[in-house]
């Protein structure tokens, strides 16, 4: 009788890349938005491109380092999906200091959503963070299901 072929190496794969997407680009944005917020340039390519390197990089490893199963891939994922969005009005209140005690040119209109976004930042995160709970919770009940049938 032939061995089956196990798709787990697989089905972690893919499933690493759909949790990366919004925990990549969270990480991402905030650290393209503290580049901002420090220089007070739009970044440069070659910036966007490390950064995006480094944020999708560390979204999509840690929770394949070292995990056989699919429950704890999904289990480190969320927990990394929760601590990158708690860091997002924090982000968002450092830029707002950060220009406001420097002496930088008035943006105008634009000034306004500096204003702004720790607000927005925070109400999505109190989103972001419902439901990466959620999946974390989902992904550790699954754990103990399986250690403790």
């Amino acid at each position: 009788m032939k061995p089956q072929p196990s798709f787990q190496p697989l089905v972690n794969g893919i499933s690493a890349v759909l949790l990366a997407l919004p925990v990549g680009a969270i990480l991402w944005f905030e650290l393209v938005y503290l580049w901002f917020g420090m220089t007070g340039k739009e970044p440069t390519s070659l910036i966007n491109a490390a950064t995006f390197t480094v944020a999708f990089g560390i979204a999509f490893g840690w929770p394949l380092y070292r995990t056989q199963l699919l429950a704890e891939l999904l289990c480190r994922g969320c927990r990394l999906g929760i601590i990158v969005s708690l860091l997002l009005p924090l982000v968002s209140i450092a830029v707002l200091l950060v220009w406001e005690n420097s002496v930088r040119p008035d943006l105008g209109m634009g000034g306004l959503m500096l204003y702004n976004m720790p607000f927005v930042s925070l109400a999505a995160a109190i989103i972001f963070v419902a439901l990466f709970s959620l999946g974390h919770l989902l992904a550790t009940r699954q754990i103990r299901r399986m250690h403790h049938p």
